[in-house]
């Protein structure tokens, strides 16, 4: 995992990270260690990363944030997290016209029937993609 120069577009511009009202950081991961950058404007839209803290081990590991932080001085500011793609997965699912606070609850059942793992070892978000006449599309 290395660090380079970050280019932001407009769009991580428009919302609002790495704004430059107050300090920004940045904390990435793969699956032999984390690390804990402050992000400092280098020209116009570049950033570059300054390390402040690093710690061995995978961002899934228990424990390996935890380390990570212990070692890191006091900061204060944004911070935007950075997982790797394979930790995320997207589902669709359709489900009759209801109201939102409906949804909420109809959403665990379906979403445990979709998934191969245990519903309470995920985190899920859901937001409705498309209204049809007679059903909802949920990712």
């Amino acid at each position: 995992m290395g660090l380079v120069y970050i280019h932001l577009s407009d769009r991580l511009k428009d919302m609002g990270l790495f704004s430059g009202r107050q300090k920004s950081y940045a904390l990435v991961g793969d699956t032999k260690r984390v690390v804990l950058a402050e992000m400092t404007r280098a020209s116009g839209p570049l950033f570059a990363p300054r390390i402040i803290a690093e710690a061995p081990g995978s961002v899934n590991d228990k424990g390996t944030v935890e380390k990570l932080l212990i070692t890191c001085p006091k900061i204060k500011g944004e911070v935007t997290v950075a997982l790797p793609l394979s930790d995320f997965e997207t589902i669709s699912l359709s489900l009759p016209i209801m109201p939102e606070a409906s949804i909420s609850k109809a959403i665990p059942y379906h979403l445990s029937k979709a998934i191969n793992t245990p519903l309470n070892q995920n985190i899920f978000d859901w937001q409705i993609a498309q209204r049809q006449k007679e059903q909802l599309l949920i990712n």
